[in-house]
């Protein structure tokens, strides 16, 4: 498993296709999504109207693109933190942004416009 991660990660990152800010927010949204459908209690998920893969992607999706809409996307951790973001455990306390590898918080650089380069809660 870890060489195929490995294999996706050299193809990202140079031997496929460029990854893009738009592309990363994608990847990144489907990721994410699948962590939170795993590790949330499916309860909150119906509450919060996101109990679905799709579901969660089209609400997180646009959210995240504002919020990272005024950064410059750093490649380097951008294609470490989809290549991480597979093995991320749930955590205990069931704060799930802070499972989330360091390296998807150094993703998005030099925000301006109310951009964060975090993920949001």
């Amino acid at each position: 498993m870890a060489a195929l991660r490995f294999v996706g990660l050299l193809w990202m990152a140079g031997c496929g296709r460029k990854l893009d800010p738009e592309g990363y927010v994608i990847d990144f949204t489907d990721q994410y999504c699948a962590i939170e459908l795993e590790c949330t209690d499916p309860a909150q998920l119906t509450f919060e109207g996101s109990d679905s893969i799709d579901l969660c992607v089209a609400t997180n999706g646009p959210r995240f693109a504002e919020l990272w809409g005024g950064c410059v996307l750093d490649r380097k951790n951008a294609v470490r933190c989809l290549a991480l973001l597979p093995d991320t455990q749930c955590p205990d306390e069931g704060d799930l942004d802070s499972a989330i590898p360091a390296e998807c918080y150094g993703a998005w650089q030099k925000c301006i416009g109310g951009g964060t380069p975090v993920v949001p809660e």
